[in-house]
C-alpha cells in the first residue's frame, strides 16, 4: 500500500499543492515530483535549498526537471487562427544554470549556494522532450471522437459550464498547419472563466495546448510506474488513458483521508500545517527522520487493506504480551534493574534508586515487551508535529 506517487508539473503551480506533497511524503514509500523552472523555483523558495537537498538525499523525495516543454504556437493568417506545435526552452532556465543561481540567491552566499546546487544536481533527474515523444499526442488531437469527448470534461474541470448540447471541438491539418473547428462560444465562456481565473483568458488555443501538453505529461508521469496526483485537467486526460492507475490513486487517497480522520481527527493535517505556514518543510524533514518504521508498516499493508482498520487491529492486539512468559520476563528485567541500580549506588540511596528505576521505566519496559506499534509514532512524533502547528510562526 502507498508504494509510490508522482506529482506532475501543474500540481505545484498552486502553492496549496505543496501541502498535498508534504502529506504524501509521510505515507508514501516513494514520492516523485516533475517540475519545470517555475515549479522548481517555488519548491526551493518554500523548502529552502538545504532542506530540499536533504529531502532528496534522505531518499524521501525524487525530482525530475523538465528542460523544455511542448507548446502550441498560434498566429492569425488570412483572418483564421493557425496553430503549430513546438518545443521551447527558456533561456537561462536550464537546470545547470538555474539551480546554482537560485541557490546562491536564496542562501545569500555564492560559494555555499554553488556547493549545495552541485550536490542537488548530482541527484536530479532531467527530461528533455524530443519530437518522437509527442507523436502520440498529435495523433490523439486529430482523433475527433477523442477531442469531442474530452474537451467538455476539461472545461468542466476548470469550472466552465453552459456548453451546447452536442459540443464540438475538432482539430484538422491543412498544409502542415492545424485549425480548430468548434461550435463553442469562447467569447461567452471566457466571461465565466475569468470570474474564476481573472488573470487568464479562455481561448481555443489554450484548450489545444492543454490537450497537447497534458497528453505528453500524463504519458511521462505514467512511465514512472507510480500513482498520479493529478490536477483536474490531468485527471480528465488520465482517465481516458490510464484509468486503472488513476483508480488506484483515488483509492489510496480515500484510505489516507479516512485514516487521518480517524487517527488524528482534531489536529488538522500535515497539508494544513504546511499550507498555513505553521510548520516548515525543515520541521517535516525532522518528522520524516522518525517515521521509518511507520512508513514501513504502511507499506507492508495489503493494497486492498483498510488502513484505519489495520491500525486499530495493531493497537488493540494484546494477545502475546499478556502471557506468562511476558510476566516472567517483566519480573526478571525489573529485578535485574533494581539489583544493578542498588549495586552502583551504595546504601539507602541505592535501594531508592532501584525503586525509582522500577517506577519510572515502566513505560519504557512496556514498549520493550509489546514491540513497536504504529500508534507510538502517531501519538508521539506526529501528534507533537500537529500540536505545534496550532499557532503561526
Amino acid at each position: 500500500m502507498f508504494e509510490s506517487i508522482t506529482f506532475g508539473r501543474d500540481s505545484l503551480v498552486d502553492l496549496t499543492g505543496l501541502g498535498e506533497l508534504a502529506e504524501c511524503l509521510l505515507y508514501y514509500k516513494k514520492v516523485h515530483v516533475i517540475v519545470d523552472h517555475g515549479g522548481f523555483t517555488r519548491l526551493s523558495r518554500v523548502c529552502g535549498p538545504e532542506t530540499l537537498l536533504g529531502l532528496i538525499e534522505d531518499g524521501h523525495l525524487a525530482v525530475t526537471y523538465l528542460e523544455n516543454r511542448p507548446v502550441v504556437v498560434t498566429q492569425l493568417v488570412g483572418g483564421r487562427e493557425q496553430h503549430g506545435f513546438a518545443l521551447v526552452q527558456g533561456q537561462g532556465k536550464e537546470s545547470q544554470r538555474l539551480v546554482p543561481q537560485l541557490f546562491q540567491e536564496l542562501t545569500g552566499k555564492q560559494g555555499r549556494g554553488w556547493r549545495i546546487a552541485q550536490r542537488l544536481l548530482n541527484r536530479l533527474s532531467t527530461k528533455t522532450y524530443v519530437a518522437e515523444d509527442l507523436s502520440q499526442s498529435l495523433g490523439a488531437i486529430k482523433d475527433i471522437t477523442y477531442t469531442d469527448r474530452l474537451v467538455p470534461q476539461i472545461l468542466a474541470a476548470r469550472g466552465v459550464s453552459g456548453l451546447p448540447t452536442a459540443p464540438r471541438f475538432r482539430v484538422h491539418e491543412e498544409n502542415a498547419a492545424f485549425f480548430i473547428d468548434t461550435n463553442l462560444d469562447f467569447a461567452m465562456l471566457n466571461v465565466e472563466y475569468r470570474r474564476i481565473n481573472p488573470d487568464h483568458n479562455l481561448e481555443p488555443a489554450l484548450v489545444l495546448d492543454l490537450l497537447y501538453e497534458g497528453y505528453a505529461e500524463v504519458d511521462f508521469a505514467a512511465s514512472l510506474a507510480a500513482e498520479l496526483a493529478p490536477t483536474p485537467t490531468e485527471s480528465v486526460i488520465a482517465e481516458e488513458r490510464i484509468a486503472s492507475v488513476l483508480e488506484a490513486s483515488g483509492r489510496s487517497l480515500d484510505r489516507l483521508s479516512a485514516f487521518r480522520s480517524f487517527v488524528v481527527p482534531h489536529n488538522g493535517s500535515i497539508a494544513d500545517a504546511i499550507n498555513g505556514r505553521t510548520r516548515t518543510f525543515d520541521e517535516l524533514r525532522t518528522l520524516l527522520g522518525k517515521a521509518d518504521r511507520f512508513k514501513q508498516w504502511v507499506h507492508e499493508q495489503a493494497p486492498d487493506e483498510d488502513l484505519a482498520k489495520a491500525y486499530i487491529d495493531q493497537v488493540t492486539d494484546t494477545s502475546w504480551r499478556t502471557g506468562s512468559t511476558t510476566k516472567n520476563l517483566r519480573f526478571v528485567l525489573f529485578n535485574a534493574a533494581q539489583i544493578a541500580a542498588g549495586a552502583v549506588i551504595a546504601g539507602p540511596g541505592g535501594a531508592i534508586a532501584g525503586v525509582a528505576l522500577a517506577a519510572t521505566d515502566s513505560y519504557l519496559l512496556d514498549r520493550l515487551l509489546t514491540g513497536w506499534r504504529p500508534h507510538q509514532f502517531v501519538r508521539g512524533p506526529l501528534q507533537k508535529f500537529l500540536d505545534g502547528a496550532s499557532t503561526p510562526k
